[in-house]
């Protein structure tokens, strides 16, 4: 089809060769379905491979075609192993010690690049002129949770895939002919091939724009979760290496003789390009290889351009959202970054920021805060952030530093809902109630009654202030608890702020939250308000 509309054009016949066009691209879209849970793609693979690596560097017009095809035999290949291997999917005990050799990383940890990069850039130019004209973004503010979604038990996904692709819920979508033993041959077709994909997707990756990455960005971040971790390991390192290099070839006073010139026209572009090949890899890969991931975005988020600052942010959300096990171990040095980056936060960045905030509330609700000693300054043991020095004491409370700290980030978010830009509003709106249904999910809303050893005898129809005051004090009412019940009373602290902003913030939130969770409230706002 394509030497007929290739022949067509050439003979100057334009409608046969748009028809034509039009066809193989309807013929190419039918691969999706195809490829959708396919009990035969171990055999088909091999044949068929060379063709479509061929289409996806050479025709842009159908790059997104394959790159749905490989995220979606990745995605539901690894899904139903990890099921198979963990023991959620029945399986033959060979076929989970086959599974386990692939050393897959859990099913939950592969990144999903955002798209629309040139509307981001468009973004920056509208909040520093002061216009929250948001139509030439066209990032939808529900990505927020399209990285985070598989990693951490959150309400929203996103990605180029359907719900049936998506890691973690992908066996429960599988049909009954896509057994475990299918996965396994599927996923070792497509490792047998991860060489010569992974080297083509990256090239591709740094050749087009930053508006095209999308798909290609999410088909690489797929295949490159079902890869050798070995191979990963090494194109990986020579991201961050290039990464490293083009910084430091940009401050030499002498042009060097092998400058690295792919990924955009400028040294930031340049970073901020490998920087996104190296999240993209970083799915394959142990929590133990991450390290140098977050050392090299840590001087972007302590201040520097907005465009590194917010792949920098985004590789943060990565981390914290989708590598619990990584977040446990280094929370210390995250919640330090994190802070001491506060007042350098730029404006385009926030909504990126917002990300961390999150699997941060949720954790700190359950796990005792560290000691953060690098709010304070060594040499001179000054403070730098505000109420750094509590959060520092080795020798203090564990329990008051988890206040003090929730009260930081809660904070911060509820400021949020006051940012200039309309899609960080919209998020942080979002982030208020997916984190009140994640605590409220865990420690459900807890209304004790009246102490049983009195009596009221008061008219339940005398509904003012004060005989509720008096009725409460004469029954000697127990308080509620809960997991919501603390966020709300987290937010409603920003009534007592320090400035009319963040007390217009906390009404906000406290509104939006409200409305949520009306039920729930509606017998314990009462108690709080007063106070």
């Amino acid at each position: 089809m394509a030497n007929l509309t290739a022949g067509a054009s050439n003979a100057g016949q334009k409608a046969k060769a748009a028809a034509c066009h039009a066809l193989e691209l309807q013929l190419w879209g039918c691969l999706q379905a195809f490829a959708s849970w396919p009990t035969d793609a171990a055999a088909v693979y091999p044949a068929i491979a060379p063709e479509l690596a061929s289409a996806f560097h050479t025709r842009e017009d159908l790059r997104g075609v394959v790159a749905s095809v490989l995220v979606r035999l990745c995605k539901q290949a690894r899904g139903v192993a990890v099921a198979a291997a963990t023991g959620s999917l029945t399986a033959s005990e060979a076929t989970k010690i086959a599974i386990r050799d692939l050393q897959l990383v859990s099913a939950a940890a592969v990144p999903t690049p955002d798209h629309g990069e040139a509307a981001e850039g468009d973004e920056d130019n509208i909040v520093t002129n002061g216009n929250d004209n948001d139509d030439s973004d066209d990032e939808d503010a529900a990505d927020l949770s399209s990285q985070q979604g598989s990693g951490s038990g959150g309400r929203g996904s996103g990605g180029v895939g359907s719900p049936e692709d998506e890691g973690p819920d992908a066996a429960a979508n599988a049909p009954l002919g896509f057994t475990a033993d299918v996965a396994l041959q599927q996923l070792l077709a497509l490792r047998s091939f991860s060489s010569k994909w992974l080297g083509l997707m990256c090239k591709v990756f740094l050749e087009v724009s930053p508006e095209g990455r999308g798909h290609v960005g999410e088909a690489l971040a797929a295949y490159a979760s079902v890869s050798d971790p070995q191979l990963l390991a090494n194109l990986f390192r020579i991201a961050l290496t290039k990464y490293a290099k083009i910084a430091k070839d940009a401050a030499a006073a002498v042009p060097p003789s092998d400058p690295v010139l792919d990924g955009g026209g400028s040294p930031e572009e340049r970073q901020a390009s490998f920087l996104e090949l190296a999240l993209c890899l970083a799915g394959g890969l142990p929590d133990s290889a991450l390290d140098p991931l977050f050392a090299a975005c840590r001087q972007h988020v302590l201040g520097a351009g907005s465009l590194l600052q917010k792949r920098s942010y985004r590789v943060l959300s990565y981390l914290t959202a989708s590598r619990p096990e990584w977040l446990a171990k280094h929370l210390a040095a995250v919640l330090e970054l994190l802070l001491l980056g506060g007042p350098a936060a730029l404006s385009p960045a926030k909504r990126y920021r917002l990300r961390c905030l999150r699997p941060l509330i949720l954790l700190l609700d359950t796990t005792p805060c560290p000691p953060l000693t690098g709010l304070v300054d060594p040499a001179t043991g000054a403070e730098l952030i505000a109420g750094g020095a509590s959060l520092a004491k080795t020798d203090g409370n564990a329990e008051k530093r988890q206040v003090l700290l929730a009260q930081l980030l809660v904070g911060e978010l509820v400021l949020s809902t006051k940012e200039v830009n309309k899609k960080t509003r919209t998020a942080a709106y979002q982030l208020l109630v997916d984190i009140a249904h994640e605590l409220d999910d865990a420690r459900p809303l807890n209304l004790h009654g009246p102490n049983p050893n009195t009596s009221d005898s008061d008219d339940d129809m005398d509904y003012g202030d004060d005989v509720k005051i008096k009725r409460n004090k004469k029954n000697n009412t127990r308080p509620a608890s809960g997991g919501l019940l603390d966020f709300v009373n987290a937010v409603m602290g920003g009534l007592v702020g320090s400035s009319p902003h963040m007390q217009s913030a906390a009404v906000l939130a406290l509104a939006r939250l409200v409305f949520e969770f009306a039920g729930q409230l509606e017998g314990v706002v009462g108690r709080l308000l007063p106070a």
